[in-house]
């Protein structure tokens, strides 16, 4: 087992954004009931969030990003690094973290990046950022 130990950092907020669009899965035309009782009790997944299809990551990253920096009263003037942590980013290429840092207001001087990861991808970040 891995321990990490960060000294002098600290998270001074949290916030999400979720899509407004809730599709339940026993309402899934593939499944039967008794697929869909099997999947639900094994996953525990009864319903997920799907957004429209005009709607990227990074809208609901800046939905989330503009609610915390508020939230924070926080100077978008003075936010200097940007780590966007994904498995959904918006394009191959570009990277998204630059499209968020230019769609936020953030100074051209703000280091911006992308770390593709899933579930790991927020602890990493946390170790990337305090490196």
């Amino acid at each position: 087992m891995a321990f990490l130990k960060i000294e002098n950092v600290k998270i001074s907020g949290l916030s999400a954004c979720v899509p407004k669009q809730i599709d339940e899965n026993s309402l899934f035309p593939l499944f039967d009931d008794e697929v869909c009782k099997n999947f639900v009790t094994t996953t525990g997944i009864e319903r997920k969030r799907k957004v429209e299809a005009d709607v990227c990551t990074s809208d609901l990253c800046i939905a989330a990003a503009e609610q915390l920096i508020a939230d924070l009263n926080w100077c978008k003037e003075d936010i200097s690094f940007l780590i966007f942590v994904t498995q959904t980013a918006d394009y191959i290429l570009p990277a998204t973290s630059p499209i968020i840092q230019n769609r936020l207001g953030l100074s051209n001087n703000c280091y911006t990046l992308d770390i593709s990861l899933v579930c790991r991808g927020w602890v990493y970040g946390m170790s990337v950022i305090t490196a």
